[in-house]
């Protein structure tokens, strides 16, 4: 076989790869396939046969994954087809060629006019957020997209659907190439067969008759339920493995066996045969689960934690609390913790997921449970969703998820009068550290999400704006003094704006639209006066060809909110 492949198939995949390097711009490929048909063998021989090609100008190959210990068949792979070259961790180099890998997040935002990449390979492209796989394509012009088509290392069905939505729109002539011919298996072997039986990785997503006018029905599932309900079963994860990316067939198991974890669903109706439109996965957490604060506790030994000697999976809400916000009380309070909350393709942006999370707090609020929150990757579309169904922010984490590209976030609902005080400190605590951290673990943050932050701003956190305060926010506009010495004013001003536009949109701010509309009248402001970047970064940025261009800039932006 031609580039010593083992089947006619891998051949013409490393084929195509190739062509996405030598033949038109902005045609992307996409590579799919079953587990074991070596789909990752694929890229790395079409990876060799760039890094062995003679050119004047040596190819610079970037390959990413949600993890670099994913890439362990592909860079022995790629040093067995070269046969010489220099493997150093996760950089490969051949005389002046080079293949590298580079997190998903330092890719997102790294200046792009700094990578000089001749190919750009997304492995396991299923296990990475599909808006971030879309920042990716806007930003290189040639990439090779791999993915598992059944969800071992993600859910493959969602990425099939939600990224060729995207591809169709900004990239038309797009690529696809599946690989069916197995290598590690026979064909039709009954090993394979048993194990997709077994992890359900062959659930399909049903097609919905629900009519938006109709009235959806709760109901809680049982472990012992979807048991012996294998098409329930098989139905409640089709659901999960295509709204979610990081759903796992692990999940099944949880499902199934954990006493701490439940199952909500809401149905098209009451009916035994209705379809699932929603699903989520609640975790249950911290006092009366598990948990107890005192040290003669048998299953958790708080002060361990407290202590960074231990780390807890099955309580990861009152261990946050504790850790990372200092709440030494953290594990006296009972928490719901929704790991997972999928809608239905066919009914997302409907409703249906406010009404699942409504339900949910009601029947928390029966069983005497303190708090409901979650913890999820914090992109303003996502944390948007859940203040506008009344959760407060308690934290956003310092560093990026490599899978997600994002920093993490923990909002929380008190359900009773004896936990709304804690909530009320930790919701205020991390306000008042939000601005300081701007210039510094979090001044990367995106400015969409930080305007949305501070538009939820707690009234109770903010200054009085002062005559002096705005006559310098003025003089700066009317451009009678200069930044510096008005910057501070600017500051107190420019957040007071936030927050009075929170109070006055409310549950509106949180749409889509409205965020981008703000933000748009914001971005320079933001960027500059809370994350003090430097004008020549936001020069390059926002492609202003100077300081002085920069400032007009800034001036106008004052002057249009000042006029609102």
């Amino acid at each position: 076989m031609p580039y010593q492949c083992k089947t006619q198939e891998q051949v013409e995949a490393v084929q195509a790869i190739l062509k996405v390097v030598y033949g038109h711009r902005k045609r992307p490929l996409v590579i799919t396939a079953d587990r074991g048909r070596g789909k990752s063998s694929s890229l790395a021989i079409a990876c060799a046969q760039l890094l062995l090609q003679p050119s004047d100008n040596p190819i610079n190959i970037i390959i990413t994954s949600s993890h670099s210990s994913a890439l362990s068949v592909f860079f022995n792979q790629l040093k067995h087809s070269v046969g010489g070259g220099k493997l150093n961790g996760h950089h490969f180099s051949y005389l002046k060629a080079s293949v590298e890998f580079k997190p998903v997040d330092e890719l997102i935002s790294s200046d792009q006019t700094k990578i000089n990449a001749g190919l750009v390979i997304v492995d396991e492209a299923a296990a990475i957020p599909v808006y971030l796989l879309k920042q990716l394509l806007q930003h290189n012009h040639r990439m090779v997209f791999s993915s598992t088509v059944h969800g071992y290392e993600g859910a493959g069905r969602g990425f099939a659907i939600k990224f060729r939505e995207i591809l169709d729109e900004v990239c038309p002539k797009w690529q696809a190439f599946q690989i069916n011919e197995p290598i590690r298996w026979r064909q039709h072997d009954p090993l394979e067969q048993l194990v997709f039986d077994s992890c359900l990785l062959n659930a399909q997503l049903p097609v919905l008759t629900f009519k938006s006018d109709e009235q959806p029905f709760f109901r809680i599932l049982s472990s012992s339920e979807l048991a012996i309900d294998e098409p329930l079963l098989c139905e409640v994860y089709a659901i999960l493995v295509t709204a979610h990316y990081q759903t796992k067939p692990n999940d099944i198991k949880m499902l199934l066996d954990s006493e701490q974890l439940e199952c909500f669903c809401m149905f098209s109706s009451n009916d035994p045969q209705a379809d699932v439109l929603g699903v989520a996965l609640v975790m249950k957490e911290g006092a009366g689960q598990g948990a107890q604060s005192t040290e003669q506790s048998e299953d958790i030994n708080v002060q361990q934690v407290k202590d960074s000697k231990r780390r807890l999976k099955s309580h990861f809400i009152p261990q946050s609390l504790l850790v990372h916000s200092g709440v030494n009380e953290a594990f006296d309070y009972s928490y719901y913790r929704i790991m997972r909350i999928a809608i239905h393709p066919q009914v997302q942006s409907k409703g249906v997921g406010s009404d699942l999370i409504t339900k949910i707090t009601m029947h928390a609020t029966d069983k005497n449970i303190d708090f409901i929150g979650s913890s999820f990757a914090a992109n303003a579309n996502l944390l948007s969703f859940w203040l506008k169904n009344n959760f407060k922010i308690t934290r956003i984490g310092f560093k990026r998820d490599q899978s997600s590209g994002e920093h993490s976030a923990l909002v929380l609902q008190a359900l009773n009068q004896k936990s709304q005080p804690l909530l009320l400190q930790c919701h205020h605590q991390f306000y008042q550290q939000f601005e300081y951290l701007l210039v510094d673990e979090y001044k990367h943050l995106k400015v969409d999400l930080i305007t949305l932050v501070l538009a939820s701003f707690p009234k109770t956190c903010t200054s009085l704006i002062t005559s002096q305060v705005l006559n310098d926010v003025n003089d700066f506009s009317n451009g009678k003094r200069q930044f510096s010495p008005c910057v501070f004013s600017l500051h107190l001003w420019l957040k007071s704006q936030l927050v009075n536009y929170g109070l006055a949109q409310g549950s509106s701010q949180y749409s889509t639209h409205a965020l981008m509309m703000l933000t748009a009248k914001v971005d320079l402001l933001v960027s500059r006066v809370m994350q003090k970047h430097s004008v020549a970064d936001l020069c390059h940025q926002h492609n202003l060809t100077g300081k002085k261009a920069f400032e007009e800039a800034l001036k106008k932006q004052v002057t249009a909110l000042l006029e609102v």
